[in-house]
């Protein structure tokens, strides 16, 4: 009974076919079995005449680990019904999974486990691990890595754990190119889970150089389920990254560089410099005690003459933008740079803008603003920004940002950009719906290990906790967004 064929089939049948009659019992019976006894439904035994199609039960278990994944016509679960019309009675069983097993979810799926049995991962400390990778088009099976935690306030405040993972072995993942160094990003002060995935996003569509690929993954530590993740590059210098390394000698000093600029950046391995006091202007580093460290040429490569290269660089920069000295700026910035940067940063209002950010220069080169970074704290999403959408900067501001906001010169530069990027931008909420509606139930999964929706936090804002539902948290999202765009329109003159 592979093919019905009806006198209105004008399929085409040529030749001698034959046709076999198909009978129904007049009255078919259909009970659904659910086991346990353990759902919240409809009635478990229908009635229907032969031949025409059943509508089964919504069935729900009481325990919330466990999600339905289809009906079957045995209890052995070998057999999945179509849903295909009732010709006799029939008995249909009903299949339970754990949430993190369900049949509907779409996103890749990392196992990491600790080869000493150690459950806890510290933060400072590598652990030795196998790791391996199912769900995807590329899975693989115990590849040796290590793995520690990383961040700082989303390490020490939050259950949900970001991790570093370094491979033994150069790793292609996603696309992203061989490396061996990875990040899990947690997004746990993030109820949407999009601000960090959105601001790559974003970047990648203004065409900025060196933003880090991003893909969304479900992450297995030790067996235990730990959420959705975001797995994304490490900011670092080198092919695949940010690829402004150079082959040169010792008494080379414009060689390229990489600086992480910040109250985070780790100093212990690397040199670094400061910005000078710009004194008598208003507009000055807000951290005055941060330092820029230098990430490319690393530790000990990088020569005393090579740092004091770069710190005059860089102060000549600061200088420049401080002073608001419009031509030396264009001599020394890539100011297409400049303005992409500010533009992905400010449609989030990002709240860490001034507080750790990169910037690089390439040899022979001008000094450029990124990669992105850290933006879980934007969008309206922390205390320490605030939940507004109105005016430039927020939380830390940006100081060369502060400076720069106030030129016409450079407005005017991303008034044009904008214009170029109009229906991307205005594109960004429905984009937003389509990542919801497509991660659907691998979300669902998320929240089911975190039930945190509607649970106040650190840095949360009042609006969002009240939000007791994912859709809540992607609504306020996309309504905040849409309120920024239009006032940076307004402020830029797009309209």
């Amino acid at each position: 009974w592979e093919r019905e064929y009806s006198p209105d089939d004008n399929s085409g049948l040529k030749g001698k076919v034959e046709l076999y009659a198909r009978w129904a019992k007049e009255e078919c019976t259909v009970a659904f079995k659910v086991y346990d006894g353990n759902t919240v439904q409809s009635k478990t035994v229908v009635k229907v005449r032969g031949g025409d199609v059943v509508t089964p039960p919504n069935v729900k278990h009481t325990n919330s680990t466990k999600v339905f994944s289809g009906w079957f016509t045995d209890s052995a679960y070998n057999n999945k019904w179509d849903g295909e019309a009732v010709y006799d009675d029939i008995t249909l069983y009903a299949k339970w999974c754990n949430y993190y097993d369900s049949p509907f979810l779409v996103l890749p799926k990392i196992y990491i486990t600790t080869k000493s049995g150690e459950r806890e991962i510290s933060h400072d400390k590598y652990t030795p691990v196998s790791v391996s990778m199912t769900n995807s088009n590329k899975d693989f099976n115990d590849v040796d890595a290590q793995i520690k935690g990383r961040g700082n306030s989303t390490w020490y405040s939050f259950e949900k754990k970001p991790y570093k993972i370094k491979f033994t072995k150069k790793m292609n993942l996603f696309g992203m190119g061989k490396r061996k160094d990875w990040v899990l990003l947690a997004n746990a002060m993030d109820h949407s889970l999009m601000r960090n995935y959105l601001a790559f996003y974003i970047a990648e569509n203004l065409d900025e150089p060196y933003t880090s690929g991003s893909q969304w993954v479900h992450f297995f530590l030790n067996g235990n389920y730990e959420g959705v993740y975001l797995l994304c590059e490490q900011t670092e210098s080198g092919p695949h990254r940010v690829d402004i390394e150079t082959e040169h000698t010792k008494e080379d000093t414009d060689v390229g560089f990489l600086i992480e600029y910040g109250g985070s950046a780790d100093v212990k391995n690397n040199k670094f410099f400061k910005f000078d006091f710009v004194n008598g202007k208003k507009i000055y580093f807000q951290m005055t005690d941060h330092l820029a460290v230098i990430k490319y040429p690393k530790g000990a490569d990088c020569t005393d003459e090579q740092r004091e290269y770069i710190s005059i660089y860089a102060n000549e920069v600061n200088w420049a933008i401080l002073r608001k000295q419009w031509n030396k700026i264009l001599r020394l910035v890539d100011i297409d740079s400049f303005v992409n940067y500010f533009i992905v940063e400010e449609i989030l209002l990002n709240n860490d803008m001034g507080w750790n950010f990169f910037f690089y220069k390439p040899a022979g080169g001008k000094l450029c603003l990124g990669p992105h970074w850290d933006l879980d704290q934007s969008a309206g999403n922390s205390s320490y920004g605030g939940e507004t959408y109105q005016g430039w900067h927020a939380g830390s501001p940006h100081p060369w940002f502060e400076s720069l906001v106030q030129m016409d010169e450079f407005i005017k530069l991303v008034r044009e950009r904008w214009i170029e990027k109009y229906a991307f931008i205005h594109s960004i909420p429905a984009f937003i719906d389509e990542k919801a509606a497509e991660y659907q139930h691998d979300i669902e999964a998320n929240f089911t290990r975190w039930n945190v929706l509607g649970v106040s936090h650190w840095r949360s804002v009042p609006s969002l906790d009240r939000r007791t539902t994912y859709q809540g948290h992607i609504d306020y999202l996309k309504t905040w967004l849409k309120n920024r765009i239009k006032w940076i329109e307004k402020k830029i003159g797009v309209w």
